[in-house]
C-alpha cells in the first residue's frame, strides 16, 4: 500500500509540473507567432488549467471500466465542490476575497447552466428512453463540447467588441506568463516544455489513477469516493496552492471568476471530451447525492457573492465546513457498518 500512496504523489507532482510546462511552452510559441494574447488564453490557458482532470478522466476512459469510470465522474464533481467550498474557503481565511461584477454577472450563470445541463444529459436516457444505466454518452458529450465551442466564440466576441474592462476569466492567468522569458527563450526550448508537458500529464494521469484503484480496493473505499475526494483533491490542489501563496503575497486579489470558470471547463471541456472516447456510466449513487450537492454548493455560493464585494472569513469558514462535512459523509456513507445496514 505504501507503494501506492508513493505513486499516487508522484502522479500528482507530474501533473502540477506537466500544465505548468505545458501552459509555458504553448503559450510562448503562440505569443511569438503573433497570436493574440485574448486568444491564447481563450485556447492554451484554459485547456492547460483544466489539464491535470483532463488527463485523469481520458486515462480512465481508454481503460473504460466502471471503476476507472467512477473514478472519471467523481474527479470532475469533486473538483468543482473543492474549488468553491475548499479553495475559496481556504483563501478567503487568508484574506477576503474580491468579487468582481463580471464573475456574478457572467461566469456564474454560465457555471450554473452547464451544472444543471450535466444533469439533464445524464437522466435523460434512463429517465426518457429507459436505458438500464445512467450514462453520458456520445451524444452527450457532443453537446457538452459544443457548449465549451459556444462559450469560447462567446467570450471571444464579447471581449472584441463588448465592455473593454471584461476579460474571460482564463486570460487572467495570461498574467504568469513572462513576455521577456519568451522573447529570449528559443523555439526549441518552447517545444521542448510542451513534449515534456504533455509526458509529465500523461504519466501522472496513469500514476493517479491505477494507484487510486488499488488505494480503494485496500480500504474497501468505492472508486466513487475515492474520485470525489482524493482524486478531485489532487487535481485541485495546484489551483489551491496558487491561490493559497497569491493571498498571502497580497500580488492580487483572487479571481472568483477563475475559479468559477473552472468548474465550467471541467464539465464542458473534460467531460465533453472524454464522453466523445467512450459513454460514461454513472453510478446511481451519483443521482442519489453527490451531483445535487455539487449543484447545492453551486447554488448556496450566490447569496455570498451578494452579500458585498468580497467574500469575508466568516463566509469562507461556513464554507469549509460545508467542504469537510461532505467529505465526512462521503466516508461515513461507504464504511462497512453503513453499508451493511443497507
Amino acid at each position: 500500500m505504501l507503494l501506492e500512496v508513493i505513486l499516487f504523489l508522484v502522479g500528482l507532482v507530474l501533473l502540477y509540473f506537466g500544465a505548468e510546462a505545458l501552459v509555458d511552452g504553448a503559450s510562448g510559441i503562440a505569443l511569438k507567432f503573433g497570436v493574440k494574447p485574448l486568444v491564447v488564453g481563450l485556447t492554451v490557458v484554459a485547456f492547460g488549467t483544466s489539464s491535470p482532470e483532463l488527463l485523469v478522466c481520458l486515462t480512465a476512459a481508454i481503460e473504460h471500466t466502471d471503476a476507472t469510470d467512477s473514478i472519471s465522474i467523481g474527479n470532475i464533481i469533486g473538483s468543482n465542490i473543492a474549488n468553491i467550498a475548499l479553495i475559496l474557503g481556504c483563501a478567503s481565511l487568508v484574506r477576503p476575497i474580491k468579487v468582481t461584477e463580471q464573475a456574478v454577472r457572467r461566469e456564474y450563470p454560465l457555471m450554473l447552466a452547464a451544472s444543471f445541463l450535466l444533469l439533464g444529459l445524464i437522466l435523460f436516457d434512463k429517465t426518457l428512453w429507459g436505458a438500464d444505466h445512467y450514462m453520458l454518452t456520445r451524444w452527450d458529450g457532443a453537446i457538452l463540447a459544443g457548449g465549451m465551442v459556444a462559450y469560447l466564440l462567446y467570450s471571444y466576441m464579447t471581449s472584441l467588441y463588448g465592455d473593454s474592462n471584461e476579460e474571460p476569466a482564463v486570460t487572467e492567468e495570461l498574467e504568469e506568463v513572462d513576455p521577456d522569458a519568451v522573447a529570449r527563450d528559443p523555439m526549441w526550448k518552447q517545444i521542448v516544455r510542451i513534449v515534456l508537458g504533455i509526458a509529465a500529464l500523461a504519466g501522472g494521469a496513469y500514476l493517479m489513477v491505477e494507484s487510486s484503484v488499488e488505494i480503494a480496493r485496500y480500504f474497501e473505499v468505492p472508486d466513487l469516493v475515492i474520485g470525489i475526494s482524493i482524486v478531485a483533491l489532487g487535481t485541485s490542489l495546484p489551483e489551491l496552492a496558487t491561490s493559497l501563496v497569491a493571498a498571502l503575497n497580497d500580488a492580487s486579489d483572487i479571481s472568483v471568476g477563475n475559479v468559477i470558470g473552472s468548474n465550467l471547463f471541467n464539465i464542458l471541456l473534460v467531460l465533453g471530451t472524454v464522453s466523445l472516447i467512450a459513454p460514461i456510466h454513472v453510478q446511481d449513487h451519483v443521482l442519489d447525492f453527490d451531483i445535487w450537492m455539487m449543484l447545492a454548493v453551486a447554488l448556496l455560493i450566490f447569496p455570498i457573492l451578494q452579500t458585498g464585494d468580497r467574500i469575508s472569513r466568516t463566509e469562507g469558514v461556513a464554507m469549509l465546513l460545508v467542504y469537510g462535512g461532505y467529505i465526512f459523509f462521503l466516508f461515513y456513507r461507504s464504511s462497512p457498518t453503513v453499508t451493511g445496514a443497507v
